[in-house]
């Protein structure tokens, strides 16, 4: 919301049996966004289940999700 034109951002993709990853740079931060097919991934707040669990690690911090295909 803070920035709907978005920003553009260049990473390195990789793909393999376990899923997909993204790795990248972010305002001078190291991200590596994680996506792998995950069944009943629950975000915890809802009864809905996902197909796809997220990992994204930002510098230090670590956020973890789920999300579906759109």
């Amino acid at each position: 919301m803070e920035d709907p034109k978005g920003t553009r951002v260049w990473t390195q993709y990789t793909r393999n049996e376990a899923g997909e990853v993204w790795l990248g740079t972010l305002n001078g931060k190291v991200f590596e966004l994680q996506l792998r097919p995950e069944l009943g991934c629950s975000d915890g707040m809802s009864d809905k289940r996902y197909p796809v669990s997220v990992k994204l690690s930002l510098g230090t911090e670590l956020f973890k999700g789920c999300a579906e295909p759109i």
